[in-house]
């Protein structure tokens, strides 16, 4: 059942899925706001507290009032669950691909030869190796997340980067665009690096 879920999420295009969520969880049920960063009084009163990060989160933390920090809390629920089920259905798939080949490996046998607990196998042995080629697919699906984030946040109005981006391309604001694209791509660089180092450490067959 989860595979399912997990392939029609991937499938589905992102802005179509924030749709649908806000159908249901906003309008249909009304648990969560169908758009924005934070209520009005809220965003009025947070943007004003020092030092300003301009991140709400952490502006009402330092804030202090906790009905504020869940505000905010509520407003990012749905925008997080549309960007991430574009991407829970490829590691779902790839996690379990790997599992079953890694199990099936001459070592995991040779460990349970020795009397190796299952557990242990499954920790030591099998999910470390598994892991390997998922965090290397994670640091390509950044790219993935930020080209999904730009239509994301136009469907919730979040003002984030990806929304800030659309605004420039409706106003042929050409330089400002390629400032963001430049900036997203510098983005994608140093997470491609830090997933390079991530899988060093795992893997020492891959360190220099």
């Amino acid at each position: 059942m989860l595979r399912v879920l997990a392939v029609l999420g991937y499938a589905m295009p992102v802005f179509f899925v924030g749709l649908l969520l806000q159908l249901l969880f906003a309008i249909k049920l009304g648990w969560l706001p169908p758009s924005g960063r934070a209520s009005v009084d809220v965003e009025a009163a947070i943007q004003h507290v020092a030092p300003n990060t301009h991140i709400y989160l952490i502006n009402a933390i330092l804030y202090g009032n906790t009905s504020y920090i869940w505000d905010v809390v509520k407003h990012a629920i749905l925008p997080a669950i549309t960007l991430g089920l574009l991407t829970a259905g490829v590691f779902l798939r790839l996690v379990r691909v790997n599992m079953l080949q890694t199990l099936r490996s001459d070592y995991v046998e040779a460990a349970r030869a020795r009397g190796v607990p299952e557990r242990k196998v499954m920790r030591k042995h099998a999910f470390k190796n598994a892991l390997i080629p998922v965090v290397t697919v994670m640091g390509l699906q950044i790219a993935v997340l930020l080209g999904g984030a730009v239509l994301t946040e136009d469907t919730f109005e979040w003002q984030g980067i990806g929304y800030t981006l659309t605004h420039y391309i409706e106003n042929s604001d050409f330089v400002a665009v390629q400032g963001i694209v430049a900036a997203l791509a510098v983005i994608v660089a140093l997470v491609s690096f830090v997933i390079d180092v991530i899988v060093a450490v795992i893997d020492p067959r891959v360190r220099f």
